[in-house]
């Protein structure tokens, strides 16, 4: 189904800024989208109107013909759309396993058994299935964006929205991560992932959304829009030339 999650026109503004204007883009099954742009673009604000958080001043946001824009944020989970946030949160006093059950019983969308099993895969995928028991204040701080990161997956997800992922984690959970990004994808998962980590973006996703200002300069092949003058100018740099090859 082509356009099968569509954000339309949507605007946002807090008090006298403008973070959003008239954004629009679309998103096939299975599409691993990355979104960039400098600091105060917009791009945060986005994935929090997505998930719930916000609720758009105009525009619509649907997935699938369901329209989602104005949800709160657990009706918007329960329709299968689970969200990394840039800042860990977790449930500290939990163990590593609870942290996960507690996403997929939340949301509804898996049974008991098939929660346990789920879980132990993703804990085994991101090299944590040694810390099963422990509770998630123990992990170090990159372990603690791994184990957020497998939250999402627990309750089946439709679509993913990642804020950040690669930020402040060692080189070697940092391909951890993006290894398990790779496989699910290929296993026709769908992303949408926010980085400032241009070499990670032009790895994992086909296709890039720019936003600068609060508005979409760019979007389309990740390698073309990379080598367009407007983003350049906005975001990357004069020196960026050349670079993405």
């Amino acid at each position: 189904m082509d356009n099968w999650f569509t954000v339309q026109a949507v605007s946002k503004r807090f008090f006298g800024l403008q973070a959003l204007q008239a954004v629009s883009f679309s998103v096939s099954p299975g599409e691993m989208v990355g979104i960039i742009g400098p600091n105060g673009s917009g791009k945060t604000t986005l994935l929090n109107i997505i998930s719930g958080y916000y609720a758009p001043d105009t525009g619509t946001i649907r997935l699938g013909h369901t329209r989602i824009d104005g949800l709160p944020p657990n009706r918007v989970a329960g329709l299968g759309i689970a969200r990394m946030f840039q800042i860990t949160r977790l449930f500290r006093r939990l163990s590593v396993l609870e942290n996960l059950l507690v996403v997929a019983y939340a949301t509804g969308r898996s049974g008991e058994r098939e929660a346990l099993e789920r879980a132990d895969q993703i804990l085994a995928a991101l090299h944590l299935e040694g810390m099963r028991d422990e509770p998630a204040a123990s992990l170090s701080g990159g372990q603690q964006k791994l184990l957020e990161f497998g939250t999402c997956f627990m309750a089946n997800p439709q679509l993913v929205l990642l804020d950040e992922p690669f930020a402040s984690i060692h080189p070697t959970l940092k391909e951890i991560l993006a290894t398990f990004i790779r496989e699910r994808h290929q296993a026709g998962e769908t992303f949408l992932i926010v980085s400032h980590d241009i070499p990670a973006v032009v790895d994992l996703c086909p296709r890039l959304v720019v936003l600068s200002a609060g508005t979409v300069i760019a979007d389309g092949p990740t390698a073309t829009v990379l080598d367009t003058d407007q983003v350049i100018e906005a975001y990357l740099g004069e020196g960026w030339h050349g670079t993405a090859s």
